[in-house]
């Protein structure tokens, strides 16, 4: 009798330890998430646990890096959006919900993230308006229309920092990008870095209802897009 109350002592000690311990994995719809806990550029650390039974997540990785030394403008277009969404609807309450902006970089890396936002968003708006536009032909042309098309908002910080409301995500060691197999060293036609940018919306049960895994660059779900997935799925 004692070493059958041995043997079940130790497997539940195992059983409570390997759970505190589980490694990240991949998650498709329906899946639970994996237990993430992440200190944010603001000061804050998260744990998606702790959410479980109280809140709703959004979880968006941008790419981030687009060479060594370039930071993505669509990234930042895509968390400027958000932010304003977020201030215009207050999604938070609305649906019970926290957003997160996950970064596979520590944060010295992020504050040139941050420093760099100005020039990233003016990269948007030069897309969309190209000097000569009205005589422009071609894929200049086309592209300018798609911007204009795809990046409808404007978000000129003329000087100022860029507001970040949203809570950015410090994954400094990879853990989290690289066992939801999101981080590469290569996507887009451009080797750096980065993760492929993702979105996952989380029930308050800590599953997926809802995942958008872009298959190119600009394949972002604009926020209203992401609205919509919460009022269908929360």
């Amino acid at each position: 009798m004692k070493k059958i109350v041995l043997v079940a002592t130790i497997c539940c000690f195992i059983s409570f330890a390997y759970g505190q311990n589980s490694p990240i994995i991949p998650v498709g719809i329906g899946e639970k998430l994996s237990e993430i806990e992440l200190s944010s550029f603001q000061g804050e650390t998260y744990n998606t646990n702790d959410l479980v039974g109280e809140k709703n997540i959004l979880l968006v990785f941008p790419r981030g890096l687009v060479t060594p030394t370039i930071w993505c403008p669509i990234c930042y277009y895509q968390y400027a959006e958000l932010a304003e969404m977020e201030a215009t609807y207050n999604l938070s309450e609305k649906f019970d919900l926290e957003i997160f902006y996950v970064l596979p970089y520590p944060k010295d890396s992020i504050s040139l993230w941050y420093e760099a936002a100005e020039k990233g968003l003016a990269a948007i708006e030069r897309w969309k308006y190209p000097v000569g536009y009205d005589t422009l032909t071609g894929p200049v042309r086309d592209w300018a229309d798609y911007a204009l098309e795809f990046f409808p908002g404007t978000y000129r910080l003329n000087g100022q920092k860029l507001s970040i409301p949203i809570p950015v995500l410090m994954d400094e060691d990879k853990k989290v990008s690289r066992g939801m197999f999101l981080f590469t060293q290569e996507w887009g036609g451009t080797k750096a870095p980065q993760n492929i940018p993702t979105v996952f919306l989380i029930n308050k049960e800590g599953k997926v209802v809802f995942k958008y895994h872009s298959q190119y660059t600009n394949d972002r779900p604009p926020a209203k897009h992401l609205m919509d997935a919460m009022d269908s799925f929360l």
